[in-house]
């Protein structure tokens, strides 16, 4: 039995918002396959509350780059790349 609220929330999310409810169950499974890979890659080491920490701080990106960050070269490569470039010493005047 599920109370009327909830089966209008989800009529309206099937027939209101084509595309929601697959896409949500895609991007769960690639989730699910990304934190299964990087168990499988840590072992014993794995720690489910550093894998979410570290997988948020990556911050919103599409699944595949998320999965690329995760499970080749962590967050570092990121983070490296948004940082602004230091102005360099033969820029200045007189250069």
């Amino acid at each position: 039995n599920m109370n009327e609220p909830f089966v209008r929330f989800e009529v309206n999310r099937y027939l209101g918002w084509p595309g929601q409810a697959p896409s949500y169950k895609v991007g769960q499974r690639i989730w699910e396959q990304i934190r299964d890979d990087y168990k499988r890659r840590d072992g014993a080491d794995f720690d489910i509350l550093a894998f979410h920490k570290q997988a948020l701080d990556i911050g919103g990106v599409g699944l595949d780059t998320l999965k690329t960050a995760m499970l080749e070269g962590g967050i570092k490569p990121l983070l490296v790349s948004r940082r602004p470039q230091a102005a360099s010493s033969t820029s200045g005047a007189g250069a």
